[in-house]
């Protein structure tokens, strides 16, 4: 894993931080990380997705955006609503997976180091984004997983069997 002192800006990441490294990811920390999203299935409950590993810190802003884009965003809906998601009063910020309310995504015993992780709090406690850095050796079987794209089955049960999100 990278020296601390390799980031712009401290890790891990404020939400001003994340805000002004989404906008600007320059300069660009290389390494192994991998990006989640939460995502909502219910109201007030949300299940943890992967949504990529990168070999960079921006590569891994990019698996957020493609991320949402794999549910029809375009890329300008899905960074404006991954800055809306960081800047909204109800996200919290947390320094460990282990502090959040959910416990973070599972990423099981892997040695990692926090660059952002935000959860929503109640009552929107159904939202998240988070991306690890770990080390090369640990990363392996993510560099080849595929990114969890599926909808969740609770999205067509609550528009009933439709598919519709709308």
């Amino acid at each position: 894993m990278n020296d601390p002192a390799a980031y712009p800006k401290p890790v891990p990441l404020s939400r001003a931080d994340a805000l002004a490294l989404l906008a600007d990811p320059a300069p660009d920390v290389p390494g192994t990380f991998l990006a989640f999203v939460m995502l909502a299935v219910e109201p007030r409950i949300g299940e943890w997705r992967f949504a990529g590993a990168a070999r960079s810190l921006a590569g891994a802003l990019v698996r957020w955006i493609e991320f949402y884009e794999s549910f029809g965003a375009t890329p300008a809906e899905a960074l404006n609503g991954i800055a809306g998601a960081i800047g909204q009063q109800g996200l919290e910020v947390w320094p460990r997976l282990a502090d959040g309310w959910s416990g973070g995504p599972d990423i099981g015993t892997l040695t990692h180091r926090v660059v952002f992780f935000g959860e929503g709090g109640a009552p929107y406690d159904d939202f998240g984004l988070c991306i690890i850095e770990v080390g090369p050796d640990d990363a392996e079987p993510f560099l080849t997983r595929a990114p969890e794209t599926h909808r969740p089955a609770e999205w067509d049960e609550f528009n009933g069997g439709d598919g519709d999100d709308d």
